[in-house]
């Protein structure tokens, strides 16, 4: 009976860490998509395709393939 205790602790503490990784991975990519919505509000040209966090158990990482650089409308025109 005393294992049964243990087990179930060691399950509902696994499940816990669990859904606060994808709690905070759901954070992560609200929070790319705000930033990049902030400079797109401030006139900066972003493409991406779409972020992807990753990494579970260990770390929270964050990858966006086919990004392209963030340039200002009209830069590198001369202005005549």
């Amino acid at each position: 009976m005393r294992l049964f205790g243990l087990y179930a602790l060691i399950a509902v503490t696994a499940a816990g860490y669990s859904g606060y990784w994808y709690f905070l991975a759901d954070q992560a990519e609200t929070a790319i998509d705000a930033q990049v919505s902030d400079w797109r509000a401030d006139g900066l040209e972003v493409s991406y395709d779409e972020s992807r966090v990753y990494g579970y158990p260990y770390r929270l990482s964050s990858d966006s393939p086919s990004t392209g650089p963030a340039t200002m409308p009209g830069a590198g025109k001369a202005n005549n």
